[in-house]
C-alpha cells in the first residue's frame, strides 16, 4: 500500500478528455477532478456552494433577476491553471460558449441549450455564434448569462464536468477555438481532432500527467490549487474489465477501490482490511431497450435480417406488441432477488422515483407469461407467432449485472415459445457507444444517471425525440415532444407535476424500454482509505479527490 497514492480500477473507457464532448461517468469522473466548475452541489448541506464563482447567486443577493432570466456570476480571483495561466472571466465565456459551439449530436451541450437558446439539439447543427456571445458575456468581474425562459436548475447544470473551465489562451494556442464570434466552431466535427482529445489544463486539486488508452488514466497532485493542498500525491484510474483480477487486486491491497458489481459483493465482504458502503441511494434509470431502426447489412447481431424464424427485421421493434410482450417477460422478483440480492426496487418508468412531480403510482409491467402470449401473438399480424425469432440482446463487458437482466428476459421468452431465441453476448463499453449511434444493436442495455435532480433531466433524454437515448433508439412520439417541452417551460407545479404524470403514462403505453430497477449503490475499499465521501450525482462507484480523501496505515 503506497500512502501516497490512490488506485481504483473500475470497468469500460473514457470516451474523451474534452470537456465539450464526452456523456459517460469515466470522461466525468476524470475531468471532475481535473477541472473546477463554477459551483458545486453540497447534498450534506443541501445547497450549492461557490467553486470557481465567488458567490452563489440567488434573486435575495441580487445576482438573479426578479424574472429569473437573467445570472451575474462573480469569478473567484487569484485562481490559476495548471499551465500557469490565471483564471479571468473571459475563460470562464470562452468554456460555456465553446461547450455549446462545439456541441455533438447526442452531447451534453443540451442542458445548456434549452435554457440559454431555447432550443433542442438533436444533431450537429450550427449554432449561430452572435446568439451565443449575446447570452454569456463578460461585464468586469463578472459573467453574466441571460436565458431565453426561466430554468430553475441552472446552477445545477453548472456543476456538472461539461462546464469545466478551461483556459482560453492555452486552447487557442493549441489550434482550439479562438473564442472570437467571427472564427467558426467545428460543430460536429470527430471529437477525437480536439487537442484537449488527449490533454487537460484545468484549475482542479488534479493536474492531468498521461492516459494510456484501454490501461490507466494517471494524475498528479496540484500543490497551488486555490482550495488548498490536496492530501494525496497521485491517482491512477485502472481499466479492467475481468472481476476475478479486479477481485486480486483488491485483496492484495494494490488497489485501493474497485468497481464491484451486487452479485459479486459475497467474495469482498468478509475479506479483511475491506469495508463495503452499501445502501447508497441512486438516481438512476437503467434499461433494456429496444431499436426501432436496425441496421440489418452485414449485423450479426440480427440473424438473417428477416422474420422467417432465423433472425428479425430492421423494423421489429416497431411493433407495439412485440415491446409489450418482451416486458411481460421480463421477471423483477427474480433479478431483485437473486441478481441484486434484494438491495434494489422495480423501476416504474423513466423517471426514479426519488425525483419530485413523480406519480408514486404509475401503470407497470409485471412478469405475466399469459399477457407475454396474448401480445406476441398479436405481433406482426400474427406472422410472429408463426416463425418465431433469432436475435442478440448486447450488454456491456464486465457488467455482470446487466448481463443477468438479459438472460432472465431471454429465459422468460423461451417460456412462452422456444422459438423465441435471444441470444445474449457482452460488448466493451466503448465499442457499445458506437455500435448504438449506427443503430447496428437491436437490443441492449443501458443507463442514465442523473446529471442534476430534476424530472426534465430523464423526461428529455429517455423520452424526447431529440435526447440523448431515445433519438439512440430511433424513437419519436410527438405528444412526448410536446409534453416535454411543457414541462421544461411550466412554472406551475401543479401543471408540472401533471405534466410528467403523463409522460409515465405514455411510456408505460409504448414500452419503448423496460424499465428495470432501482438498485442501492455500493462501494468498495480498503480501509486504509480516509474521507472518502459519497455523491450522489457521480454515483458511488466514482471517486472525487478535491474531498479530504487519503490513505493511512490500516
Amino acid at each position: 500500500m503506497n500512502p501516497d497514492t490512490f488506485v481504483k480500477v473500475e470497468i469500460g473507457e473514457l470516451e474523451t478528455l474534452d470537456p465539450a464532448y464526452p456523456y459517460d461517468t469515466r470522461s466525468w469522473e476524470v475531468m471532475a477532478n481535473v477541472y473546477d466548475t463554477l459551483f458545486a452541489y453540497s447534498r450534506q448541506r443541501r445547497r450549492f456552494l461557490p467553486r470557481l464563482a465567488s458567490e452563489v447567486p440567488t434573486v435575495g443577493n441580487g445576482l438573479i433577476s426578479p424574472d429569473g432570466r437573467t445570472y451575474r456570476i462573480p469569478i473567484r480571483s487569484g485562481v490559476r491553471f495548471h499551465g500557469g495561466e490565471p483564471l479571468s472571466p473571459a475563460d470562464v465565456v470562452y468554456s460555456l460558449q465553446r461547450l455549446l459551439l462545439h456541441h455533438r449530436a447526442r452531447g451534453p451541450a443540451w442542458m445548456l441549450l434549452e435554457p440559454l437558446l431555447g432550443i433542442t439539439a438533436d444533431g450537429a447543427e450550427r449554432i449561430d455564434p452572435d446568439a451565443v456571445t449575446s447570452r454569456i458575456r463578460a461585464d468586469g468581474d463578472h459573467v453574466v448569462i441571460t436565458l431565453a425562459q426561466p430554468f430553475v436548475p441552472l446552477l445545477a447544470v453548472l456543476t456538472t464536468p461539461p462546464t469545466s473551465i478551461l483556459s482560453r489562451s492555452w486552447a487557442s494556442r493549441h489550434g482550439e477555438w479562438s473564442g472570437d464570434r467571427r472564427d467558426p466552431a467545428p460543430s460536429g466535427r470527430p471529437f477525437t481532432d480536439s487537442y484537449l482529445h488527449t490533454r487537460m489544463n484545468g484549475t482542479g486539486p488534479y493536474r492531468f500527467v498521461d492516459w494510456r488508452p484501454d490501461t490507466e488514466v494517471r494524475l498528479a497532485r496540484f500543490d497551488e490549487h486555490w482550495d488548498g493542498r490536496p492530501p494525496l500525491a497521485h491517482a491512477v484510474l485502472l481499466k479492467e474489465n475481468d472481476w476475478p483480477r479486479r477481485r486480486d487486486l483488491l485483496t492484495s491491497g494494490e488497489a485501493d477501490m474497485v468497481q464491484t458489481d451486487r452479485t459479486h459483493i459475497p467474495q469482498v465482504a468478509e475479506l479483511p482490511g475491506v469495508v463495503v458502503y452499501d445502501d447508497l441511494p441512486l438516481d438512476v434509470c437503467d434499461t433494456i431497450s429496444f431499436q426501432f431502426d436496425i441496421d440489418t447489412v452485414d449485423n450479426p447481431y440480427v440473424g438473417t435480417g428477416a422474420l422467417d424464424g432465423g433472425g428479425i427485421p430492421a423494423d421489429f421493434f416497431t411493433d407495439v406488441h412485440v415491446r409489450r410482450g418482451f416486458s411481460y417477460c421480463f421477471d423483477w422478483d427474480r433479478v431483485i432477488r437473486d441478481i441484486h440480492l434484494g438491495k434494489a426496487v422495480p423501476l416504474r418508468g423513466p423517471i426514479p422515483s426519488g425525483l419530485p412531480d413523480v406519480d408514486p403510482n404509475p401503470p407497470v409491467y409485471r412478469l405475466d407469461l399469459a399477457a407475454a402470449e396474448r401480445e406476441l401473438r398479436q405481433a406482426w399480424q400474427g406472422r410472429l407467432w408463426q416463425t418465431g425469432f433469432r436475435c442478440t440482446g448486447l450488454f456491456n463487458e464486465g457488467n455482470s449485472l446487466r448481463e443477468g437482466w438479459l438472460r432472465v428476459l431471454s429465459e422468460g421468452l423461451r417460456s412462452v415459445d422456444e422459438r423465441f431465441q435471444l441470444s445474449v453476448a457482452p460488448i466493451d463499453l466503448a465499442e457499445s457507444r458506437r455500435a448504438m449511434a449506427s443503430r447496428r444493436l437491436p437490443l441492449y442495455t443501458v443507463g442514465w444517471l442523473v446529471d442534476y435532480p430534476d424530472p426534465h433531466n430523464f423526461a428529455q433524454p429517455l423520452m424526447a425525440s431529440y435526447g440523448h437515448l431515445a433519438s439512440l433508439q430511433s424513437y419519436r412520439n410527438p405528444a412526448v415532444d410536446e409534453l416535454v417541452r411543457t414541462g421544461l417551460t411550466e412554472l406551475d407545479p401543479a401543471r408540472r407535476r401533471a405534466t410528467y404524470q403523463q409522460l409515465q403514462a405514455i411510456a408505460h403505453a409504448d414500452a419503448k424500454d423496460i424499465y428495470t430497477v432501482e438498485p442501492l449503490g455500493l462501494a468498495v475499499l480498503r480501509d486504509w482509505v480516509k474521507g472518502w465521501e459519497y455523491d450522489r450525482i457521480t454515483g458511488p462507484q466514482a471517486i472525487t479527490l478535491v474531498a479530504d480523501l487519503s490513505k493511512v496505515e490500516s
